[in-house]
């Protein structure tokens, strides 16, 4: 879609189905990603998972010389030439050479902080996976700008089943972590390859278009350090305090709460980010844009890290299996944690089209430097545990004053009251009613119990609760406008309908 066909179209419209664009990108790949999880689960142990769970913090570090921003910032950019892709490939190839230099080069320092001999060989054949993304065809980093979201699925589906593919075949013929590093290399290797043939575009050395990228980019990386240190920062406690097997245990159960729950809300920032980019120079609608999709997102963090917080058992007796047993309840607080800081994740597409991408990276500083204080001593008094139970009550809390910034300087001050009331109202409802349910069920029943009461409960209340408010144009207008027209305009008072 062109830029002139995309500003002809309701800018929330394009956006939106965008947003569900992306949200069915992540389902798909999360789903292909469970079924990895469920086989490799049972071929491996959950101390092979704790030493691809120590290097992914290791990995993780480094990334962010890679995190410049290129693709946030080809969006943002007003007018876009072959000069600004070429330019964009060249720096991001620059910047995953220097990440795999780094890795290589620090593996035995790595080892020795984290206190896991295995990571030296680890890291570096791991060192070589960024430069390996970095060659893929120039030609994809321009979806996201072009609204080119079923390109964008196409692809990310492709890559991930290849992926996926190769790890379950390596971890079954080596049963050990090494399965899930050589699996993953030739996974990517292979996607490289078909990213050139399903989008030909010859990539050129050049630097010509630099100055466009670079001041951007600096707020980028510190963005990218500031989060990162906030969303590891409970793990680097929880390794440093425990041994490799019980590590694995807390690193699977924080994955499986950002593939159950990160997944289902991050998606929007991606179709967020272009659509707010169009709005820059109109406040009102920007802000009103802004505050139907933070709301839309909490609506669906807040189902889904409960849901899953309800549902530890029974996610983990169906993935893992009887080995991870220890697991359910660590995930049954993570989830919630993760939920809060996913949805604090969509503050950064608000914030870059004002040109505050500062302001993103000090709150995901404030945040890190916050659960470093919290988490660390609930490491030494209380255990794993602890830690984890720190990690939720801070990220949720943090959330919600993120967001009571960012719309007192947007002029709504109260946006915060209607996006988090109703969806926390209705997420207390369906734990209250998920906690009568009979126990002792098998996990498949239980399982397939608690999503429909819980399901059912939550968007009764929701919807109920919004009623009762007099069914305000907020986050549940923009939701049943995505629904087939004869739904919406059951729920959708008459002037909202024809909207």
């Amino acid at each position: 879609m062109s830029e002139g066909e995309a500003g002809a179209k309701p800018l929330a419209n394009v956006v939106l189905r965008g947003a569900v664009m992306m949200v069915a990108l992540r389902f798909a790949l999360r789903g292909i990603g469970l079924v990895s999880v469920f086989f490799t689960a049972r071929l491996l142990t959950p101390a092979d998972f704790g030493v691809l769970g120590t290097s992914a913090i290791v990995l993780g570090l480094f990334a962010i010389l890679q995190s410049v921003g290129i693709g946030d910032a080809l969006v943002r950019l007003r007018k876009l030439d072959a000069d600004h892709v070429h330019t964009a490939w060249t720096i991001n190839l620059i910047a995953s050479l220097a990440v795999s230099a780094c890795v290589w080069v620090t593996a035995p320092f790595a080892a020795r902080v984290l206190e896991e001999p295995a990571l030296v060989a680890v890291l570096r054949w791991q060192a070589f996976t960024p430069t390996l993304m970095a060659l893929v065809s120039p030609g994809t980093m321009t979806f996201l700008r072009d609204f080119a979201f079923r390109k964008e699925f196409v692809l990310k589906v492709f890559q991930k089943v290849v992926v996926v593919v190769c790890v379950v075949t390596g971890a079954f013929l080596t049963r050990s972590y090494w399965g899930l590093v050589w699996g993953t290399m030739t996974g990517t290797a292979l996607t490289v390859v078909m990213t050139y043939v399903l989008y030909p575009y010859r990539p050129r050395l050049s630097l010509a278009k630099h100055r466009d990228f670079l001041g951007f980019s600096f707020w980028t990386m510190m963005f990218s350090l500031a989060s990162y240190a906030a969303r590891v920062v409970d793990e680097v406690v929880v390794r440093r305090m425990v041994s490799t097997q019980v590590f694995g245990l807390y690193h699977t159960s924080r994955d499986l709460s950002r593939t159950l729950v990160s997944e289902m809300v991050a998606p929007a920032s991606a179709a967020l980010l272009p659509g707010l980019a169009r709005l820059q120079d109109e406040p009102a609608r920007f802000a009103r844009a802004a505050q139907h999709m933070v709301g839309a997102g909490a609506i669906v963090a807040v189902a889904a890290g409960l849901g899953v917080s309800a549902t530890a058992e029974e996610i983990t007796g169906l993935l893992l299996g009887p080995k991870w047993a220890g697991a359910a309840a660590i995930l049954q607080i993570t989830a919630i944690g993760v939920a809060g800081q996913t949805l604090a994740g969509l503050h950064r597409s608000i914030l870059i089209p004002l040109s505050k991408q500062h302001w993103s990276a000090a709150l995901w500083a404030l945040r890190a430097a916050v659960l470093a204080a919290v988490c660390v001593p609930a490491g030494a008094y209380g255990g794993v545990l602890a830690v984890a139970a720190a990690f939720a009550v801070t990220s949720v809390l943090m959330t919600i004053l993120d967001y009571t910034l960012i719309f007192g300087h947007l002029g709504r001050p109260t946006a915060p009251v209607a996006i988090f009331l109703r969806p926390m109202l209705a997420g207390a409802a369906m734990m209250g009613v998920l906690a009568l349910l009979p126990a002792g069920l098998p996990l498949l029943l239980s399982a397939v119990l608690k999503v429909a009461v819980g399901a059912l409960t939550y968007t009764l209340v929701l919807w109920g609760a919004w009623f009762l408010a007099g069914r305000p144009n907020g986050a549940e207008t923009a939701l049943l406008h995505r629904l087939p027209a004869r739904i919406g305009r059951l729920f959708l008072p008459r002037k909202q309908a024809a909207a």
